[in-house]
């Protein structure tokens, strides 16, 4: 078997055809005993790649000119680590902290569970609240391009699950679009908080902590905090917070739906190979590749992930089953 080579600063592998997140062939290069992608070779090129001093001065502006920040808690770890860094310094500066959290009917029970235990933990109990956008109606253009009419959060979901189609990507960032934007409008912020990792580029060509997501205006907190993928489990230990892993897999941990899809595509089984994985599903190696290149996870980490995929427990897969099933059961009634 021919020995894949790695980007050494975002962990890109070296095969034919690699493309990254904007469809563009990525081109490779050796230096000395590395490699280098020419994505990362860009990167390098622009100077404020990882500036701490910019975004600790965005995020310190941003604290000064509030009194009161909305945050979207999702109830996984990366989303509770921001949420405690987040609730000490509102607590410090005397900043009205609230937050909510969106159901969308595929959250689980031990994510719901990890929400109701964290808030009370940090106690926020009476500053959280909870949006059930099971129900909804969704009219976004992105869930007309795949769906050709308006459809319920839970019918979304379902679909995509019964066409074996992943919905991460423009079709779920559309429906959490429409709740936060009915939040926010509700509540007259005009920023909200999230747990986002990853940094945009800004109109002043800088990496920033804020983002445009569609029409709202978000703060990357992950990123605005400086947080990593094993200091957030780090953290979580250290401070005794009541959170604990759903097995939901899927990188990701507080949605049922990513970790059982994998699960069943690739027959309950971790092991594949990086060409099938990245053959099926790309979107896994444009999520690894960004972080780690803004050092949210370790390159080693991020290769393992790439041949040992990220499934989803029995238990969790089965509960996922269980609501797919009951929810076809009241279409049918």
């Amino acid at each position: 078997m021919k020995k894949i080579e790695h980007c050494c600063i975002c962990a890109s592998p070296q095969i034919e055809g690699y493309k990254n997140s904007k469809g563009i062939l990525v081109e490779f290069e050796k230096i000395g005993e590395t490699v280098l992608c020419s994505d990362c070779r860009d990167f390098l090129n622009n100077h404020d790649y990882l500036n701490i001093d910019y975004t600790k001065s965005e995020l310190e502006n941003f604290f000064s000119e509030n009194k009161r920040i909305l945050f979207a808690y999702s109830g996984g770890l990366d989303s509770t680590a921001v949420l405690f860094n987040l609730a000490k310094e509102c607590s410090l500066r005397g900043i009205d902290l609230k937050l909510f959290t969106v159901d969308t009917g595929f959250k689980g029970s031990k994510t719901l569970e990890n929400v109701n235990n964290v808030i009370d933990f940090l106690g926020l109990k009476s500053n959280h609240f909870w949006v059930d956008w099971s129900k909804r109606i969704n009219k976004d253009q992105r869930i007309l391009d795949s769906f050709s009419s308006p459809q319920k959060t839970t019918d979304v979901y379902k679909t995509c699950w019964e066409r074996g189609e992943l919905p991460c990507g423009k079709i779920c960032n559309s429906i959490m679009e429409g709740a936060y934007s009915e939040v926010m409008k509700s509540l007259g912020y005009d920023v909200l908080f999230t747990g986002g990792d990853t940094p945009k580029i800004n109109s002043a060509g800088k990496y920033s902590i804020f983002w445009k997501d569609g029409s709202i205006l978000t703060v990357r907190g992950g990123y605005a905090f400086n947080l990593s993928k094993s200091e957030n489990d780090q953290l979580i230990k250290e401070k005794n917070i009541p959170w604990f892993n759903p097995g939901c897999g899927g990188y990701d941990t507080d949605c049922l739906i990513p970790g059982s899809f994998f699960s069943k595509q690739f027959g309950h089984s971790r092991q594949t190979d990086i060409e099938t994985l990245y053959g099926k599903y790309p979107i896994v190696f444009h999520y690894l590749t960004e972080r780690v290149r803004f050092k949210i996870i370790k390159v080693d980490s991020a290769i393992k992930m790439m041949t040992n995929v990220d499934i989803a427990n029995f238990k969790s897969y089965l509960e996922l089953l269980s609501i797919v099933r009951l929810l076809s059961e009241e279409s049918h009634s």
